[in-house]
């Protein structure tokens, strides 16, 4: 084996490991901006739990589903969207900046999105409140739809940001790559001019095909 085919097989290799070193390293995430956007939703959201939600409901009537909750009859997105938004952003939240998981990341990011979308339901629902119950949501409800929003972004960014050493692989990654392009050509320049050197390996084919015609043409001629 040659030095160049080597050198080419070797950068193959090394190709192929920091492709998976950038794969593995995808497996974690990069906080950046979302090491404050978290933090903020989390705190918003328990505030808001200690606000008005509906009427004199407060969010803790929710989850406790205290008389008071029982007595505005409560239908069951209001429940399910409150659940979604405690997972998410008491458990999930905490687990993905400690961990620094993409699972959990997107765990969390699903999870919010979720209560989010189910809590526009429950804003829908409160437009037509039953019986004599009041019209409409609390300064509560809507802080908790911002923390929502804010969990939202935030994992976002944890999700589609790449990490320094994710960055530092590719670029790693691209270089190899060039190098061993370069290596290829190389490699074929170099054979040719050996076959060109060699008198049994150089392409003759066209003088060969000319003597066949010259000789078929004086054949004829005779």
């Amino acid at each position: 084996m040659s030095e160049s085919q080597e050198k080419t097989e070797n950068t193959a290799h090394s190709s192929q490991d920091l492709a998976s070193a950038e794969r593995a390293a995808g497996g974690k995430i990069y906080i950046g901006g979302a090491a404050f956007l978290l933090p903020i939703a989390v705190v918003l959201f328990i505030v808001a739990q200690f606000l008005r939600y509906f009427g004199s409901l407060t969010g803790l009537d929710v989850f406790m589903v205290t008389d008071a909750a029982q007595t505005y009859m409560l239908s069951a997105p209001i429940y399910i969207s409150s659940w979604l938004g405690l997972i998410a952003l008491i458990i999930l939240v905490p687990a993905t900046l400690i961990t620094r998981s993409t699972l959990v990341s997107w765990a969390g990011w699903a999870t919010v999105t979720a209560a989010f979308f189910t809590s526009l339901l429950v804003w829908w629902l409160s437009l037509t409140p039953p019986g004599d119950l009041p019209w409409g949501v609390g300064i509560g409800f809507v802080i908790q739809e911002a923390a929502y929003i804010l969990a939202i972004l935030g994992f976002v960014l944890t999700l589609f940001t790449r990490t320094p050493e994710q960055l530092a692989l590719a670029d790693e990654r691209r270089r190899v790559a060039a190098e061993r392009e370069a290596s290829n050509e190389q490699a074929v320049i170099l054979t040719q001019s050996r076959n060109a050197e060699h008198p049994l390996l150089t392409d003759d084919r066209r003088a060969r095909a000319h003597h066949r015609s010259e000789s078929t043409y004086g054949r004829e001629t005779k």
